[in-house]
């Protein structure tokens, strides 16, 4: 284009001078009749001077519309930066919402596939990102009873095929499995992202972790099934007290009154009456016990300041037959905490059903029981009672507080319902870790002074 101007600009310049040299030389002849140097010389000058005024402004022409071109290359250039910029900064701000949710975010491929996931994510699974980009999502969702891996796609598979058709779900409880196979209870919601022609791209699915939640329902539920056991239990300890009472009392006055008239059999008969009448009796007891540890006390019996490490030596020296029986070594760290408000008689009952339980767990040839208590972020105090016995499966854990439960074909199944409710009372929690055939930790927190 620019060449074409230039080669105008030279044919009008061109025929310009052609016309004023026709020009004047007519006018030359016309006058003249002769060749004049003079008169040649001025035409020739005139022509220079036009051609030159005609050229610098074609050039000045030139010069404008090449500033004015550079001008608008300049404009076009800073808009063009600056719209990079805004979509740099654009880009960047939605990655940092990515990267620094709180929740878990996973972007999938229409297949399945992980395309990108957050750093939430990988915090809460403990994968690195490079192990999981590409891969199939089955290998981190998992059904809540899952055991095979091709269950595992089947579910995913399913639960995406419903997400592409509906185009979206909501407050959907599923579970994500660790890399270390632990699984996590979460809410998930999903959407499918298409472009412009409808075209899907992906799926977008954001889930949270809901492990809190479900630790706090069942603790509700807990609590609401002990303090309702616990009325019932209070009324059937009553209503069995009197008559049990009555058995063992006629047993013991036939035992002693007419034993010289009774067949052997028919003693055997009776003592085997009294046994379990006995036996009974200590079930009834422990109704009472887990019905007083599920309703609160009178203020005056939880007013007292306790020395928890003094409480746990108690504890001690009330089974050290059995455990010295048992070869148990007990091993006792101590740390310097401060007095909690409660009732001595209870807490020194919680940790002689702890120390029963662990007793009864030991299966080694090497038995030993630990105990620790220290304060935790001031405000705490904690105890840590651990043992290298028999362990418990997952099943067991989950019902470990449950009245009436038990592992054991002489046990009431009331022991460590009595441990919750009592600590429970005092205001504070108590947790069990275990691992079946290597050992069992209870973690028991109260309050400082009662103060909770």
């Amino acid at each position: 284009m620019i060449k074409n101007r230039n080669a105008t600009k030279w044919i009008v310049i061109g025929l310009i001078w052609g016309i004023y040299v026709v020009w004047e030389s007519v006018g030359f002849l016309t006058h003249y009749k002769v060749f004049n140097m003079w008169y040649f010389a001025e035409v020739l000058t005139k022509l220079v001077l036009f051609s030159a005024i005609i050229y610098f402004f074609f050039k000045r022409e030139q010069y404008l519309n090449r500033q004015a071109l550079f001008l608008l290359q300049r404009h076009y250039q800073q808009q063009y930066l600056e719209t990079q910029r805004i979509e740099t900064e654009h880009k960047k701000f939605i990655e940092n919402i990515f990267k620094d949710m709180i929740d878990t975010l996973i972007v999938l491929n229409p297949d399945g596939t992980i395309r990108e996931v957050n750093k939430a994510t990988l915090n809460l699974l403990g994968y690195e990102e490079k192990e999981l980009v590409g891969k199939s999502a089955g290998m981190i969702f998992a059904e809540e009873e899952e055991e095979e891996e091709e269950e595992e796609e089947e579910f995913v598979n399913r639960n995406l095929k419903r997400l592409l058709k509906e185009g979206e779900l909501h407050n959907f409880e599923t579970t994500y499995k660790t890399k270390n196979g632990r699984k996590i209870p979460a809410i998930f919601s999903g959407s499918v992202m298409r472009d412009e022609k409808g075209e899907i791209q992906g799926v977008i699915c954001v889930a949270m972790d809901i492990t809190k939640r479900k630790q706090m329902k069942k603790k509700l539920m807990s609590q609401e099934k002990l303090a309702s056991i616990g009325k019932l239990a209070a009324g059937v300890a009553h209503e069995l007290n009197n008559p049990l009472t009555t058995v063992t009392v006629m047993v013991e006055l036939l035992l002693t009154t007419a034993l010289d008239r009774l067949e052997e059999k028919e003693i055997k008969n009776l003592e085997m009456i009294k046994d379990s009448a006995s036996r009974m009796k200590n079930i009834v007891e422990g109704l009472l016990t887990f019905a007083r540890s599920s309703r609160k006390e009178a203020e005056e019996k939880n007013s007292r300041l306790i020395d928890l490490n003094r409480v746990i030596k108690k504890a001690e020296e009330l089974v050290s037959s059995d455990i010295k029986s048992r070869a148990v070594e007990v091993d006792e760290n101590f740390g310097k905490i401060p007095e909690i408000r409660g009732n001595e008689g209870q807490m020194i009952e919680v940790f002689i059903n702890l120390f029963t339980n662990s007793l009864q767990a030991m299966n080694k040839s090497k038995k030993k029981i630990s105990v620790r208590t220290y304060s935790a972020l001031g405000s705490k105090i904690k105890v840590e009672f651990s043992d290298n016995g028999c362990g418990m499966d997952e099943e067991t854990l989950k019902k470990i507080f449950d009245p009436f439960f038990s592992t054991k074909d002489t046990g009431t199944g009331l022991g460590m319902s009595i441990v919750y409710g009592i600590v429970k009372e005092h205001g504070g929690d108590i947790i069990v870790k275990s691992e079946k055939g290597q050992y069992t930790e209870f973690v028991l927190s109260f309050p400082i002074n009662g103060e909770g």
